[in-house]
C-alpha cells in the first residue's frame, strides 16, 4: 500500500513495531507510493518486487530480513538505470526492523541436541544436534558460555556435529544454547568442573577389512572395525575402565561394543579401543549414524557422542560439449556427433571398477564409439572424462528429438541408470529484424507493428507499434504480433532488447505471450505504473528480457507473441522490440548455473583433487579476526590454520595435508571452514586429498 512505511512522518509502520502493547517485529513497505498493473496481477512494479523478496526468502535460502530485502531490490538494478519505477521502488521501499532477524519459513521444530551431562577442564566435546526425524541439522549455531571466560560458538556441520575445547577457570554451569532455521531453541546448563578424572571420546578411524574395501570409508553393506581412543582429560586416574559403544539407529549393527582396559589411564593419556559394527545394505549416502560412548570405573561413569557418515559414490553424467561435422553447433540428419561428458561422482564413497554402458532406442542414431566406458576408480566429489560418438541418419525427420540411455554401474552392484534428451534439427526462433518481415505476422485494432529506422539495438531496424511520422502510439490500441511456429528444445530461454515509453496512468503497455498448443502463457506485461505527476512518462532504455521456457516440453510447436494495447487516455512513444532470440541446449545433462549471494569475504581452495599441497585463498573486506580451520569426513577438527587477525586484502595459505601433530593425513575427504567471529561469516569448502 501507499504511505505504510512513511517514516518521516507518523507512519501505521512505525506504530506497528513500535506499539508499547504488543505488534509486529518487523516491517517491509513503501515510504511513498506502491505501483501495481490494474488488470494485470503479478506484472506492476510493487508486485514484481513482492515476487522477488519472497523467491529470495523461501527459494533461495536468504532468510535474513536485511539480506532478503537487499538482493531482491540488487535483482532490478539493472532496471534502475533511468527515471523510472524501478528506480522509485529502489529508494522508497524500507524495512523497518532488525536486517539480520531470520524468519520462520516453516512451523518451528523441537531439536534434540546430544552431549556429555558434565564437562571437563581441557576436554574436546562434541554437541550434536537433530531433528524429531533423528537426522543431523546442518548449520545450527552452537554457543556454550559461562559468566566467567569462556564463550565458544560455531556452527554445526554435515553430520550435526559441533566440536569444541572447554577451557575454563573456575567450575561451575555453562550454558548450552542451541538455534536453527525453523526449530525453537534448545537452551540447557551443563556442570564443568577443573578436577577429577573424565575419560571420553577424543577420535576415531574406520577399519574397514571385515567385510569391506577396505578405504577407510563406512560403506553400507560393511562391517568395520572403529578404532576409538578414549582420553583422560581430567586430573586424576582413571582405572581399569570399561567402554560401552550404543546406538539407536536401526541400520546399524553392533557385532563387538564392549572394551575392558585393564590398567591405569592417567591424565591426558588415551587408550584405544576397538569394536566392530556392521551397516545395513540398503543406506544411502549420507547417512549418518550417532554413536554413544558410555565409560565407567570405580572412579566414576562418563558419557560422550561421536559420528559417522555413511559413504556411497553419487554418480551421473555431465554433459560438456557437442562436436558436430560442420561446427555449426546443430546437429542435423546425417552429419557424425562427438559426445563429451563428464561422469560425476557427488557421493562421499569411491566408485570403484565403473562402467558405463549406452544404449540408443531410436532407429535413426547409431552409436559409432564409446558406447562401453571403463574407470578403475572415480574419487568423492570428482569426475571422470568420456566421449561417446554417434551417427545420425539422412533420413532422420527435423526436427527430431531422441533419447540416449546409459547405465553407470560399479564393483559393489551399485547402479545409476539414466538418460540423455537430443534435439537433433532445428529448434528455436530467432530474428535481428534485418531481413524484412518474412518470419512475422501482424493485426489488430489498430494494426501499427512495422519495421522501424527511428530506434534500433543493433543493425538498422526494429518492430515498432505506433505511427511512424509522430513516433506516438494510437490509445485505443489491440494490436498483436506473431512469429512463424517453432519448436522448443531441451531447457530453451527467450531473450529480446526492447526500448519503452509509457504513460503513467492506465493500462498501456506490451504483453509477451506465447502461444501453445493447447493455451496460452503470459510471461510479462512490460507497461504503464510510476509516480505521481501525470505530466511525466516513464521509460527505459534499451534491455534485454530474458525468460526460462524450459517449464515447455521438447518438441513441442509454439508461437510467440508482442501484443500492445493501450487505453483511451494519455499517450507516449511506446515500444521497439529487437533482437529476438529462442535457444536452448542440444542436449540435456549441461551444468546448471547456480545463485551465488555476494559476500564480501572469501574462500578459495586449489586444486582440489590435492595430492601433495593446496592453495587457500582468502578475501578479507577489512582487518578482522578470523579462524581458519580443517575438518575430516567425521567432523573432527584435524589441522588449524588460521587464527588470528588478518589485514584487508588477498590471504594465500598453503597447506601440505597434514595434522596439527604433523601427522601426514590418509586420503578421503576433508573440510577447510572460514570464520569472521565478528561478522558472523561462516564459509566451507570441500577438498579430496589423494595419497
Amino acid at each position: 500500500g501507499c504511505w505504510a512505511a512513511a517514516f518521516d512522518y507518523n507512519s501505521i509502520a512505525e506504530h506497528f513495531v513500535n506499539n508499547p502493547n504488543g505488534g509486529g517485529v518487523a516491517f517491509i513497505g513503501n515510504s511513498r507510493y506502491g505501483w501495481g498493473s490494474p488488470g494485470n496481477p503479478r506484472f506492476g512494479y510493487s508486485d514484481r518486487f513482492d515476487a522477488t523478496f519472497y523467491n529470495m526468502l523461501l527459494c533461495k535460502g536468504l532468510n535474513n530480513l536485511g539480506s532478503a530485502l537487499s538482493m531482491d531490490k540488487a535483482f532490478y538494478i539493472s532496471r534502475s538505470r533511468q527515471e523510472n519505477v524501478y528506480r522509485w521502488h529502489q529508494y522508497q521501499l524500507n524495512l523497518l526492523g532488525d536486517p539480520e532477524m531470520p524468519v520462520w519459513t516453516d512451523i518451528p521444530r523441537q531439536l534434540s541436541v546430544s552431549y556429555p551431562d558434565t564437562f571437563q577442564n581441557g576436554m574436546d566435546v562434541t554437541v550434536v544436534v537433530r531433528d524429531g526425524n533423528d537426522l543431523p541439522v546442518e548449520d545450527a549455531l552452537v554457543c556454550l558460555m559461562n559468566t566467567a571466560d569462556m564463550y565458544e560458538r560455531g556452527y554445526t556441520n554435515v553430520l550435526g556435529e559441533f566440536k569444541t575445547t572447554i577451557t575454563i577457570s573456575t567450575a561451575g554451569m555453562i550454558t548450552v544454547t542451541v538455534t536453527a532455521g525453523n526449530f525453537l531453541p534448545h537452551i540447557d546448563s551443563v556442570y564443568a568442573k577443573l578436577l577429577g578424572p573424565y575419560l571420553a571420546y577424543l577420535t576415531h578411524t574406520i577399519q574397514d577389512d571385515i567385510s569391506g574395501n577396505n578405504d577407510g570409508l563406512l560403506n553400507p553393506g560393511e562391517s568395520a572395525y572403529m578404532l576409538l581412543e578414549m582420553e583422560n582429560f581430567g586430573t586424576q586416574n582413571v582405572t581399569n575402565p570399561t567402554v560401552l559403544l550404543s546406538t539407536d539407529d536401526a541400520f546399524v549393527t553392533l557385532l563387538d561394543s564392549v572394551h575392558v582396559y585393564s590398567g591405569t589411564v592417567t591424565p591426558q593419556s588415551s587408550i584405544q579401543c576397538t569394536m566392530s559394527i556392521s551397516i545395513a545394505s540398503n543406506c544411502e549416502n549420507g547417512d549418518v549414524t550417532k554413536l554413544n560412548l558410555l565409560a565407567t570405573s570405580i572412579e566414576g561413569t562418563w558419557n560422550s557422542f561421536t559420528n559417522q557418515i555413511i559413504a556411497k559414490p553419487v554418480l551421473f553424467i555431465r554433459s560438456d560439449s557437442l562436436n558436430d561435422e560442420n561446427n555449426n553447433g546443430i546437429l542435423e540428419p546425417g552429419e557424425s556427433v562427438d559426445l563429451y561428458y563428464s561422469l560425476m561422482n557427488t557421493g562421499y564413497g569411491y566408485g570403484y571398477d565403473v562402467n558405463c554402458v549406452f544404449t540408443i532406442p531410436d532407429p535413426y542414431l547409431s552409436i559409432t564409439g564409446g558406447g562401453n566406458q571403463f574407470w578403475t576408480s572415480i574419487p568423492p566429489e570428482n569426475s571422470a572424462s568420456g566421449m561417446l560418438s554417434f551417427s545420425i541418419s539422412a533420413s532422420c525427420p527435423d526436427p527430431h528429438m531422441s533419447l540416449i540411455n546409459h547405465s553407470i554401474s560399479t564393483t559393489e552392484s551399485y547402479v545409476f541408470p539414466g538418460s540423455l534428451i537430443v534435439a537433433i534439427g532445428h529448434f528455436g526462433f530467432s530474428d535481428d529484424m534485418e531481413s524484412g518481415t518474412s518470419q512475422w505476422t501482424h493485426a489488430g485494432q489498430t494494426d501499427n507493428w512495422h519495421l522501424s529506422s527511428y530506434r534500433k539495438h543493433s543493425g538498422n531496424y526494429s518492430w515498432y507499434c505506433g505511427i511512424e511520422s509522430s513516433h506516438t502510439y494510437e490509445s485505443n490500441s489491440n494490436d498483436s504480433l506473431w512469429s512463424i511456429p517453432f519448436h522448443i528444445g531441451p531447457n530453451t530461454r527467450l531473450t529480446f532488447w526492447q526500448w519503452y515509453e509509457f504513460t503513467n496512468y492506465g493500462t498501456d503497455g506490451l504483453y509477451v505471450i506465447i502461444k501453445r498448443q493447447s493455451q496460452s502463457d503470459t510471461l510479462d506485461f512490460i507497461g504503464s505504473g510510476g509516480a505521481l505527476d501525470s505530466t511525466l512518462t516513464i521509460w527505459n532504455d534499451w534491455f534485454r528480457e530474458e525468460y526460462n521456457l524450459s517449464y515447455i516440453p521438447a518438441g513441442e510447436q509454439v508461437q510467440l507473441c508482442f501484443s500492445f494495447i493501450s487505453d483511451n487516455d494519455d499517450i507516449a512513444e511506446g515500444i521497439y522490440v529487437d533482437d529476438v532470440n529462442i535457444e536452448g541446449d542440444h542436449i540435456t545433462g549441461k551444468k546448471e548455473i547456480e545463485f551465488i549471494e555476494p559476500v564480501s569475504y572469501n574462500l578459495s581452495v586449489y586444486p582440489s583433487p590435492m595430492q601433495h599441497t593446496t592453495n587457500i585463498l582468502l578475501g578479507i573486506e577489512q582487518s578482522a579476526q578470523v579462524k581458519v580451520t580443517v575438518y575430516d569426513i567425521c567432523g573432527r577438527k584435524v589441522k588449524r590454520l588460521v587464527n588470528g587477525t588478518l589485514q584487508q586484502g588477498q590471504h594465500l595459505i598453503t597447506w601440505s595435508g597434514t595434522s596439527d601433530s604433523g601427522r601426514q593425513l590418509s586420503h578421503g575427504i576433508y573440510f577447510i571452514r572460514m570464520e569472521i567471529p565478528e561478522s558472523g561469516f561462516i564459509f566451507c569448502e570441500k577438498i579430496m586429498l589423494i595419497r
